[in-house]
């Protein structure tokens, strides 16, 4: 009696931990198997439904070498920007995003809502650009840093933005001058090149005049190597 309580048990078990599939060495071992619980892949030896989610169909995913019901994914409500203006809402409020590209052209994407491009966002205020010795070229990095200015102050034609160019030590006081005016004008041609009105605009160079950075080193050097855009009203 005892032995036919435990063979019960342990019968109840095995029901309790899902399909028992049979062994294999190739997945057409596992497809010609009577009652192989829809098993029809080779892995490790053994029969199973699955080795990644694809194997699996619409709403399920592969969760043990076994096919499952994919997850509900968590409701995202969008969070309220912080501001007293409520015209910084767009039209497309509530709407959530990843980028500014999921916006329309006169909102940006911050914290994952569409918010209208206000001259006093945050995100409109000053930026700095960084440039490689000895040159005035954008970096790739920086050029996604403007592409958000940009629909800032394409959308305040009232927004005037200075940028300044700048320089590390080295070089003579004429040099230095001349390279930030590359640098600033290389900033100002790229923000008219998305939009943003000429007259807007107004560079200036300041060589070293205004180092971040005081160190004799390229870490410091680098930190001097700039370009700031100031947005003003």
């Amino acid at each position: 009696m005892r032995r036919l309580a435990v063979a019960v048990a342990l019968a109840g078990l095995s029901l309790a931990c899902g399909p028992k599939f049979p062994n294999c060495k190739n997945d057409a071992n596992c497809k010609e198997a009577p009652d192989n619980g829809g098993a029809i892949y080779c892995l490790q030896g053994q029969c199973r439904q699955c080795g990644k989610d694809a194997d699996c169909g619409a709403g399920k995913v592969c969760k043990d070498l076994v096919c499952a019901d994919a997850p509900k994914p968590a409701a995202v409500i969008p969070p309220v920007p912080t501001s007293s203006d409520t015209s910084q809402i767009s039209s497309v409020a509530g709407k959530a995003c990843k980028s500014d590209d999921d916006c329309d052209s006169t909102s940006l994407c911050i914290r994952n809502a569409c918010v209208k491009a206000t001259a006093d966002l945050p995100e409109c205020s000053d930026v700095r650009v960084h440039f490689d010795f000895d040159k005035s070229d954008l970096k790739p990095e920086d050029q996604q840093k403007l592409q958000g200015r940009v629909r800032c102050f394409r959308n305040n034609k009232g927004l005037h933005v200075t940028i300044e160019g700048h320089a590390d030590e080295r070089g003579t006081e004429d040099y230095n001058l001349a390279l930030g005016s590359k640098r600033a004008t290389t900033v100002s041609k790229y923000l008219q090149a998305l939009g943003v009105d000429a007259a807007q605009v107004k560079t200036l160079s300041y060589g070293f005049e205004h180092p971040v950075c005081t160190e004799h080193d390229e870490e410091c050097w680098s930190k001097n190597r700039r370009g700031e855009v100031k947005p003003q009203k």
